[in-house]
Protein backbone atom coordinates (compact mmCIF):
# COMPACT_ATOMS: atom_id res chain seq x y z
CA UNK A 1 0.00 0.00 0.00
CA UNK A 2 3.21 2.72 0.74
CA UNK A 3 4.51 1.51 -2.51
CA UNK A 4 1.20 2.85 -4.39
CA UNK A 5 0.91 5.62 -2.41
CA UNK A 6 4.60 6.86 -3.65
CA UNK A 7 4.34 5.98 -7.00
CA UNK A 8 1.21 8.47 -7.38
CA UNK A 9 3.32 11.16 -5.54
CA UNK A 10 6.03 11.03 -7.84
CA UNK A 11 3.57 10.96 -10.71
CA UNK A 12 1.75 13.96 -10.33
CA UNK A 13 5.23 15.88 -8.89
CA UNK A 14 6.47 15.11 -12.96
CA UNK A 15 3.20 15.96 -14.39
CA UNK A 16 3.51 19.34 -12.95
CA UNK A 17 6.85 20.15 -14.02
CA UNK A 18 5.57 19.10 -17.32
CA UNK A 19 2.72 21.89 -17.35
CA UNK A 20 5.20 24.30 -15.99
CA UNK A 21 7.54 23.81 -19.03
CA UNK A 22 4.48 23.83 -21.48
CA UNK A 23 3.43 27.06 -20.47
CA UNK A 24 7.19 29.34 -20.14
CA UNK A 25 7.66 28.02 -24.14
CA UNK A 26 3.89 29.21 -25.24
CA UNK A 27 4.60 32.11 -23.41
CA UNK A 28 8.01 33.09 -25.13
CA UNK A 29 6.57 32.18 -28.59
CA UNK A 30 3.81 34.86 -27.75
CA UNK A 31 6.39 37.23 -26.59
CA UNK A 32 8.44 36.58 -30.00
CA UNK A 33 5.69 36.86 -32.25
CA UNK A 34 4.30 39.94 -30.83
CA UNK A 35 7.97 41.89 -31.21
CA UNK A 36 8.94 40.24 -34.57
CA UNK A 37 4.78 40.92 -35.86
CA UNK A 38 5.24 44.93 -34.84
CA UNK A 39 7.98 45.25 -36.81
CA UNK A 40 5.97 44.28 -40.26
CA UNK A 41 4.44 46.39 -42.92
CA UNK A 42 2.57 45.66 -46.07
CA UNK A 43 2.03 48.22 -48.39
CA UNK A 44 1.37 47.81 -52.50
CA UNK A 45 3.90 49.20 -55.21
CA UNK A 46 2.73 50.56 -58.74
CA UNK A 47 5.48 50.32 -61.17
CA UNK A 48 4.19 51.64 -64.40
CA UNK A 49 0.46 49.83 -63.71
CA UNK A 50 2.01 46.48 -62.28
CA UNK A 51 0.51 46.39 -58.68
CA UNK A 52 3.23 44.14 -56.24
CA UNK A 53 2.04 43.93 -52.67
CA UNK A 54 5.25 43.35 -50.11
CA UNK A 55 5.12 42.62 -46.52
CA UNK A 56 8.57 43.20 -44.24
CA UNK A 57 9.94 44.06 -41.61
CA UNK A 58 10.12 47.93 -40.54
CA UNK A 59 12.48 49.28 -42.77
CA UNK A 60 12.65 51.89 -45.47
CA UNK A 61 11.52 52.59 -48.47
CA UNK A 62 14.74 52.40 -50.75
CA UNK A 63 15.90 48.48 -48.53
CA UNK A 64 12.57 47.20 -49.18
CA UNK A 65 12.31 47.72 -52.73
CA UNK A 66 15.32 46.30 -52.95
CA UNK A 67 15.00 43.37 -51.17
CA UNK A 68 11.42 42.82 -53.04
CA UNK A 69 13.81 42.71 -55.92
CA UNK A 70 12.33 45.91 -57.73
CA UNK A 71 14.64 47.84 -59.99
CA UNK A 72 14.57 51.53 -60.35
CA UNK A 73 15.27 52.17 -64.18
CA UNK A 74 16.76 55.75 -65.24
CA UNK A 75 14.28 58.00 -65.26
CA UNK A 76 11.46 56.73 -62.71
CA UNK A 77 10.57 58.94 -60.03
CA UNK A 78 8.97 57.60 -56.84
CA UNK A 79 5.90 58.68 -55.42
CA UNK A 80 7.76 59.26 -52.02
CA UNK A 81 11.68 59.55 -50.79
CA UNK A 82 13.46 56.16 -50.43
CA UNK A 83 14.10 57.20 -46.98
CA UNK A 84 10.67 57.41 -45.95
CA UNK A 85 9.80 54.79 -43.36
CA UNK A 86 7.89 51.65 -44.46
CA UNK A 87 5.85 52.24 -41.22
CA UNK A 88 4.48 56.34 -42.62
CA UNK A 89 3.18 54.75 -45.71
CA UNK A 90 0.64 51.71 -47.68
CA UNK A 91 1.10 52.87 -51.20
CA UNK A 92 4.39 53.65 -53.34
CA UNK A 93 3.91 54.83 -56.99
CA UNK A 94 6.30 54.51 -59.29
CA UNK A 95 6.35 56.55 -62.66
CA UNK A 96 7.78 55.85 -65.87
CA UNK A 97 9.44 59.21 -67.48
CA UNK A 98 7.59 58.07 -71.29
CA UNK A 99 4.27 56.86 -69.69
CA UNK A 100 2.33 57.11 -66.66
CA UNK A 101 -0.07 53.37 -65.86
CA UNK A 102 -2.86 53.88 -63.42
CA UNK A 103 -3.90 50.28 -63.07
CA UNK A 104 -6.74 49.09 -60.70
CA UNK A 105 -8.64 45.45 -60.83
CA UNK A 106 -9.58 44.66 -63.94
CA UNK A 107 -9.16 48.22 -65.72
CA UNK A 108 -5.37 49.50 -67.14
CA UNK A 109 -4.77 53.64 -68.27
CA UNK A 110 -1.83 54.65 -69.91
CA UNK A 111 -1.07 58.16 -70.93
CA UNK A 112 1.78 60.19 -71.30
CA UNK A 113 3.66 62.19 -69.03
CA UNK A 114 4.22 65.00 -71.03
CA UNK A 115 0.37 64.95 -71.05
CA UNK A 116 0.05 68.83 -69.36
CA UNK A 117 -0.64 67.64 -65.44
CA UNK A 118 -1.14 64.32 -65.53
CA UNK A 119 -2.73 64.51 -62.14
CA UNK A 120 -5.67 66.20 -63.82
CA UNK A 121 -6.04 62.98 -66.49
CA UNK A 122 -5.88 60.82 -63.91
CA UNK A 123 -8.58 62.68 -61.88
CA UNK A 124 -10.51 62.95 -65.52
CA UNK A 125 -10.41 59.11 -65.93
CA UNK A 126 -11.09 57.98 -62.18
CA UNK A 127 -14.49 60.44 -62.49
CA UNK A 128 -14.94 59.21 -65.82
CA UNK A 129 -15.45 55.89 -64.73
CA UNK A 130 -16.38 55.72 -61.51
CA UNK A 131 -12.94 54.79 -60.11
CA UNK A 132 -11.16 56.54 -57.22
CA UNK A 133 -7.76 55.70 -58.77
CA UNK A 134 -5.24 58.46 -57.03
CA UNK A 135 -3.56 58.33 -53.77
CA UNK A 136 -5.00 61.27 -51.22
CA UNK A 137 -1.31 63.36 -52.02
CA UNK A 138 -2.87 63.18 -55.89
CA UNK A 139 -6.49 64.29 -55.36
CA UNK A 140 -5.64 66.96 -52.90
CA UNK A 141 -3.15 68.52 -55.41
CA UNK A 142 -5.95 68.12 -58.38
CA UNK A 143 -8.57 69.52 -56.45
CA UNK A 144 -6.05 72.59 -55.30
CA UNK A 145 -5.68 73.31 -58.97
CA UNK A 146 -7.21 76.30 -59.79
CA UNK A 147 -9.91 76.32 -62.50
CA UNK A 148 -9.34 78.27 -65.51
CA UNK A 149 -11.25 81.82 -65.30
CA UNK A 150 -13.71 81.64 -67.79
CA UNK A 151 -13.68 84.20 -70.79
CA UNK A 152 -15.88 87.06 -70.09
CA UNK A 153 -19.17 87.31 -72.02
CA UNK A 154 -19.54 89.94 -75.10
CA UNK A 155 -22.87 91.90 -75.53
CA UNK A 156 -23.99 91.47 -79.28
CA UNK A 157 -27.08 92.52 -81.58
CA UNK A 158 -28.61 90.11 -84.28
CA UNK A 159 -31.40 91.52 -86.59
CA UNK A 160 -34.18 88.31 -86.67
CA UNK A 161 -36.84 88.10 -89.53
CA UNK A 162 -40.10 86.17 -88.75
CA UNK A 163 -43.11 85.62 -90.80
CA UNK A 164 -46.71 85.29 -88.84
CA UNK A 165 -49.81 83.87 -90.18
CA UNK A 166 -52.75 85.93 -90.25
CA UNK A 167 -56.05 84.31 -90.25
CA UNK A 168 -59.02 84.85 -92.04
CA UNK A 169 -62.47 85.91 -90.95
CA UNK A 170 -66.08 84.00 -92.09
CA UNK A 171 -68.68 86.09 -93.67
CA UNK A 172 -72.33 84.84 -93.43
CA UNK A 173 -74.91 86.02 -96.58
CA UNK A 174 -78.93 84.54 -96.13
CA UNK A 175 -80.18 83.97 -99.08
CA UNK A 176 -84.08 83.44 -98.99
CA UNK A 177 -83.78 81.34 -101.98
CA UNK A 178 -82.06 78.53 -100.27
CA UNK A 179 -84.12 76.73 -97.16
CA UNK A 180 -83.57 77.06 -93.91
CA UNK A 181 -80.83 74.37 -92.23
CA UNK A 182 -79.29 74.85 -95.62
CA UNK A 183 -76.11 76.65 -95.98
CA UNK A 184 -72.72 76.70 -98.91
CA UNK A 185 -69.46 77.76 -99.22
CA UNK A 186 -68.86 80.47 -102.13
CA UNK A 187 -65.51 81.03 -101.43
CA UNK A 188 -62.99 79.45 -99.36
CA UNK A 189 -60.40 81.32 -97.19
CA UNK A 190 -57.06 82.07 -97.44
CA UNK A 191 -54.82 82.93 -94.70
CA UNK A 192 -52.31 86.33 -95.20
CA UNK A 193 -49.11 86.55 -94.11
CA UNK A 194 -46.90 89.15 -91.89
CA UNK A 195 -43.00 89.79 -91.99
CA UNK A 196 -42.26 90.73 -88.37
CA UNK A 197 -38.19 92.43 -88.04
CA UNK A 198 -36.67 92.04 -84.40
CA UNK A 199 -33.60 93.90 -82.70
CA UNK A 200 -32.28 90.92 -80.70
CA UNK A 201 -29.50 91.76 -77.78
CA UNK A 202 -27.68 88.87 -76.25
CA UNK A 203 -25.45 88.49 -73.50
CA UNK A 204 -23.43 85.29 -74.72
CA UNK A 205 -26.06 83.09 -75.54
CA UNK A 206 -28.27 84.39 -73.16
CA UNK A 207 -31.36 86.98 -74.79
CA UNK A 208 -31.54 90.17 -72.95
CA UNK A 209 -34.44 91.63 -75.43
CA UNK A 210 -36.92 91.05 -78.37
CA UNK A 211 -38.03 94.16 -79.98
CA UNK A 212 -40.28 94.98 -82.99
CA UNK A 213 -38.50 97.01 -85.75
CA UNK A 214 -40.88 96.80 -88.37
CA UNK A 215 -44.13 94.47 -89.03
CA UNK A 216 -45.26 94.69 -92.81
CA UNK A 217 -48.47 93.08 -94.16
CA UNK A 218 -47.27 91.19 -96.96
CA UNK A 219 -50.25 88.82 -98.24
CA UNK A 220 -53.80 90.02 -96.79
CA UNK A 221 -56.41 87.56 -95.68
CA UNK A 222 -59.22 86.49 -97.94
CA UNK A 223 -62.37 85.80 -95.78
CA UNK A 224 -64.71 82.33 -96.10
CA UNK A 225 -67.58 83.29 -97.35
CA UNK A 226 -70.69 81.36 -96.69
CA UNK A 227 -74.48 81.53 -97.63
CA UNK A 228 -77.08 80.50 -95.25
CA UNK A 229 -80.65 79.82 -96.00
CA UNK A 230 -83.82 81.41 -94.31
CA UNK A 231 -86.43 80.38 -96.45
CA UNK A 232 -89.08 78.41 -94.58
CA UNK A 233 -89.77 74.88 -95.67
CA UNK A 234 -93.67 74.03 -96.59
CA UNK A 235 -95.28 71.26 -95.24
CA UNK A 236 -98.64 69.24 -96.73
CA UNK A 237 -101.67 69.39 -94.92
CA UNK A 238 -100.51 66.30 -92.85
CA UNK A 239 -97.59 68.62 -91.57
CA UNK A 240 -95.24 66.35 -94.09
CA UNK A 241 -92.37 69.18 -95.04
CA UNK A 242 -92.20 69.49 -98.56
CA UNK A 243 -91.07 71.95 -101.11
CA UNK A 244 -94.23 72.90 -103.36
CA UNK A 245 -95.02 75.83 -106.00
CA UNK A 246 -98.71 75.40 -105.42
CA UNK A 247 -101.66 72.69 -103.93
CA UNK A 248 -104.63 71.56 -105.80
CA UNK A 249 -106.79 70.79 -102.85
CA UNK A 250 -110.14 68.20 -102.91
CA UNK A 251 -109.59 67.08 -105.80
CA UNK A 252 -111.06 63.34 -106.61
CA UNK A 253 -109.19 60.17 -107.48
CA UNK A 254 -109.70 57.11 -109.17
CA UNK A 255 -107.43 54.01 -109.47
CA UNK A 256 -106.41 51.80 -112.84
CA UNK A 257 -104.11 49.34 -113.64
CA UNK A 258 -102.25 47.78 -117.13
CA UNK A 259 -103.98 44.32 -115.94
CA UNK A 260 -107.93 45.10 -116.29
CA UNK A 261 -109.66 43.59 -118.62
CA UNK A 262 -110.81 45.19 -121.80
CA UNK A 263 -107.68 47.33 -121.02
CA UNK A 264 -106.59 47.73 -124.41
CA UNK A 265 -103.68 50.42 -124.05
CA UNK A 266 -101.86 47.84 -122.06
CA UNK A 267 -98.44 49.62 -120.37
CA UNK A 268 -98.76 52.37 -122.99
CA UNK A 269 -98.79 56.04 -121.40
CA UNK A 270 -99.50 59.10 -123.50
CA UNK A 271 -96.54 60.31 -122.26
CA UNK A 272 -94.75 57.88 -123.67
CA UNK A 273 -92.84 56.48 -120.75
CA UNK A 274 -94.21 52.89 -118.89
CA UNK A 275 -97.38 52.76 -116.49
CA UNK A 276 -95.94 52.29 -113.09
CA UNK A 277 -96.47 52.88 -109.95
CA UNK A 278 -95.86 56.94 -109.79
CA UNK A 279 -98.08 57.58 -112.80
CA UNK A 280 -100.88 59.38 -112.65
CA UNK A 281 -103.72 60.17 -115.35
CA UNK A 282 -104.67 63.91 -115.31
CA UNK A 283 -106.13 66.20 -117.30
CA UNK A 284 -103.66 67.91 -119.43
CA UNK A 285 -105.70 71.42 -119.32
CA UNK A 286 -105.45 71.15 -115.85
CA UNK A 287 -102.13 69.30 -114.76
CA UNK A 288 -99.64 69.21 -117.67
CA UNK A 289 -97.78 66.06 -118.44
CA UNK A 290 -95.11 65.78 -117.12
CA UNK A 291 -95.35 67.78 -114.23
CA UNK A 292 -93.99 66.20 -110.94
CA UNK A 293 -96.52 65.96 -107.69
CA UNK A 294 -96.95 64.68 -104.23
CA UNK A 295 -100.55 63.04 -103.79
CA UNK A 296 -101.79 63.41 -99.87
CA UNK A 297 -104.87 61.23 -99.14
CA UNK A 298 -107.65 63.71 -97.86
CA UNK A 299 -108.50 62.70 -93.91
CA UNK A 300 -107.71 59.59 -93.31
CA UNK A 301 -107.34 58.01 -96.81
CA UNK A 302 -103.57 57.28 -97.35
CA UNK A 303 -101.02 59.28 -99.58
CA UNK A 304 -100.11 57.89 -102.96
CA UNK A 305 -96.92 59.87 -102.66
CA UNK A 306 -94.68 61.38 -105.51
CA UNK A 307 -95.90 60.98 -109.08
CA UNK A 308 -95.82 62.04 -112.52
CA UNK A 309 -98.91 63.39 -114.53
CA UNK A 310 -98.04 60.75 -117.36
CA UNK A 311 -101.23 59.91 -118.85
CA UNK A 312 -104.55 60.71 -119.46
CA UNK A 313 -108.35 59.15 -119.97
CA UNK A 314 -111.31 59.62 -121.66
CA UNK A 315 -113.25 60.07 -117.81
CA UNK A 316 -110.13 62.11 -116.23
CA UNK A 317 -111.64 66.05 -116.96
CA UNK A 318 -111.36 68.55 -114.54
CA UNK A 319 -110.44 68.32 -111.25
CA UNK A 320 -110.13 64.14 -111.07
CA UNK A 321 -106.62 62.24 -111.75
CA UNK A 322 -106.06 58.71 -112.25
CA UNK A 323 -103.39 57.13 -110.08
CA UNK A 324 -101.85 53.34 -111.38
CA UNK A 325 -101.86 50.95 -109.29
CA UNK A 326 -100.25 47.31 -110.42
CA UNK A 327 -102.59 45.03 -108.56
CA UNK A 328 -106.42 44.93 -109.86
CA UNK A 329 -107.53 43.83 -106.60
CA UNK A 330 -105.98 47.07 -105.09
CA UNK A 331 -107.28 49.35 -107.90
CA UNK A 332 -110.87 48.66 -106.42
CA UNK A 333 -110.06 48.70 -102.92
CA UNK A 334 -108.30 52.50 -103.73
CA UNK A 335 -112.12 53.63 -105.37
CA UNK A 336 -112.83 56.93 -104.86
CA UNK A 337 -110.71 59.06 -102.75
CA UNK A 338 -110.31 62.82 -102.08
CA UNK A 339 -106.53 64.03 -102.31
CA UNK A 340 -104.81 67.06 -102.37
CA UNK A 341 -102.16 67.37 -105.33
CA UNK A 342 -98.52 69.38 -104.38
CA UNK A 343 -97.10 70.75 -107.48
CA UNK A 344 -93.71 70.30 -106.79
CA UNK A 345 -90.92 73.14 -106.51
CA UNK A 346 -88.34 71.05 -108.18
CA UNK A 347 -89.35 69.58 -110.91
CA UNK A 348 -85.80 67.62 -111.74
CA UNK A 349 -86.36 65.25 -109.12
CA UNK A 350 -87.24 61.53 -110.10
CA UNK A 351 -90.33 60.73 -108.29
CA UNK A 352 -90.13 56.97 -108.74
CA UNK A 353 -86.55 57.00 -106.39
CA UNK A 354 -88.64 58.56 -104.12
CA UNK A 355 -91.47 56.81 -103.56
Amino acid sequence: MKRKISEIIKYSITLRYALVVVGAIFVCVLICATIFGADLNTFEVNHNGEITEITCHNNTVGNALSKAGIKLDEGDTLSCDKSVLLSDIDYIQISSINETVLSVPGHVYTFPSTHGNAVDYALELSDRNGLDILTPEERLEAEATPEPTPAPLTETTEYVTEYWDIDYSTEYTADDNMYEGESKTVRDGVKGQRQVEYVVKKLGDQILSKDVQKSTVIKEAVNKQVVYGTKKRATTAKGKPLAYKSVLSNYNSTAYSAQEPGNIWGYATAYGIRAQAGVIAVDPKVIPLGTKVYVEGVGGNPDYGYAIAADTGSAIKGNIIDVYIESVKECYQWGRKKVNIYILEDQSVNVFNMR
